[in-house]
């Protein structure tokens, strides 16, 4: 890993509260479902983070456990060493996500309260179907339970894709680059891009993920953006009104083959889709309710769909993937998940810190850092501790030579070269570090 002599402005947000060296970010949302600890040990490794359904909203906004809590999944995935965040929702309900953010100073207390009470390691923010007006409460939540929270707890915000960067309806009620600044990582749900009661179409097509990269990278560092992977389609019949129910990815091979359906690949949605007939009087039942006769189409998910998308977490070198949700699948994806995941990872390096941030008052101080490559001494400039886990620092190399400085009247556009940033974590007397940019 080629390192720069440079002067380097480091900011850190929301330290995590433990690494998986080696690998991505790894996320399962757990929703309605039983037995959770066998779906998430049949992934065999490939899920690091898991993230149940335990946090739901009564109507003043307030917080409530849900009847899904379980204390034995939770000391089984401590066991493991997975990481347990569990996701805070309205459920689609503007009135329930609204009352949360009236009702901020509160909640945010009961949210704190209740991780340390139940032994979690974080949470995940999932208030969805607000609008561009509650776009400065909503961040105002945000950086409130940021604040609360402590550093080693992690904070990570659900967001609604936005491939066409559209500044209305619900899209427009996150704040990409604000929340950026203040969570571990943002969840970019790349998904439902059709979805029920909308024309028939692909869940989640190569293009309308990958622009929902882009646009998340023009306003959040690749370090804090992991991907939705759907682990359902959806399917219509020709001449119903209203159609794309869901259909989880495990339960399509049965259904196509049991009506003799044709598959095909779309090469353009980089999804399959397949089509069928179904006969008058069948007892096919998807989701507890007989299908009625007709054609239908249905929009999926297979290997070559969601290799597509984890080539894309490679290519763009960003924090990971989540799937939606855990026991939707064909078992048979944790037999290459894993691997596509982590096929390009540049393994972060972590190095020991000989004098662990000695004094929080901003006085000098010589480090030495020690890697497998090489030792540096640096001198800490500035250091300043915000929000309980927002790290503001300078560095500046003992070592001297050819070294430009920032001319700190330039714009950052214009800066001098050479400079580097790098992304940092702090955890259990060990600094990991990986350059997010160099000249």
């Amino acid at each position: 890993m080629k390192k720069l002599i440079c002067v380097t402005m480091l900011i850190l947000f929301a330290m995590p509260s433990f690494l998986f060296a080696g690998e991505r970010v790894s996320l399962g949302f757990l929703y309605g479902a039983s037995d959770s600890v066998n779906l998430v040990r049949r992934t065999n490794g490939s899920i690091n983070e898991v993230a149940p359904t335990y946090f739901d909203l009564n109507k003043k906004g307030n917080l409530v456990i849900s009847s899904a809590y379980d204390e034995k999944f939770v000391a089984e995935m401590k066991n493991d060493g997975i990481k347990i965040t569990p996701f805070l929702s309205n459920h689609w309900s503007r009135t329930l996500g609204r009352a949360a953010l009236k009702n901020r100073e509160n909640l945010t207390d009961q949210i704190v309260q209740a991780i340390e009470k139940y032994d979690l390691d974080g949470i995940n923010v999932d208030i969805e179907n607000l609008t561009a007006s509650d776009r400065d409460d909503f961040t105002e939540f945000v950086r409130l339970l940021r604040e609360k929270l402590p550093a080693e707890k992690q904070l990570t915000v659900s967001v609604a894709p936005n491939p066409y960067a559209i500044d209305s309806s619900w899209q427009a009620s996150y704040d990409y680059r604000a929340l950026g600044e203040l969570v571990d990582y943002l969840f970019v749900m790349t998904y439902d891009e059709h979805s029920s009661g909308g024309a028939a179409g692909p869940v989640a097509s190569g293009d309308f993920v990958e622009l929902s990269i882009q646009y998340a990278l023009q306003h959040v560092d690749k370090s804090k953006i992991v991907i939705g992977i759907p682990l359902y389609g959806r399917f219509w019949r020709d001449g119903d009104d209203v159609g794309g129910e869901a259909i989880v990815i495990g339960d399509v091979p049965r259904v196509v083959s049991r009506f003799k359906g044709k598959t095909m690949y779309d090469k353009k949605a980089q999804t399959p889709n397949a089509k069928f007939y179904v006969p008058e009087g069948s007892s096919v039942k998807v989701n507890g309710n007989v299908l009625a006769e007709g054609n239908y189409t249905v929009w999926y998910e297979n290997e070559q769909s969601i290799k597509y998308k984890l080539e894309l977490v490679n290519k763009y070198n960003l924090r990971g993937a989540g799937v939606w949700a855990l026991g939707q699948e064909k078992v048979d994806v944790w037999e290459y998940y894993k691997e596509a995941l982590n096929e390009a990872f540049e393994e972060e390096e972590v190095v020991n810190i000989h004098e662990l941030f000695a004094t929080f008052q901003g006085v000098p101080m010589e480090l030495e850092i020690e890697s497998e490559r090489e030792e540096i001494k640096f001198e800490w400039k500035k250091f300043e501790l915000e929000h309980k886990s927002n790290i503001l620092l300078e560095v500046i190399p003992k070592k001297k030579e050819n070294l430009k400085l920032r001319d700190r009247k330039e714009d950052v556009a214009e800066e001098k070269k050479p400079h580097s940033k790098y992304s940092v974590a702090l955890h259990q007397n060990k600094l990991s570090y990986r350059p997010i940019g160099a000249a």
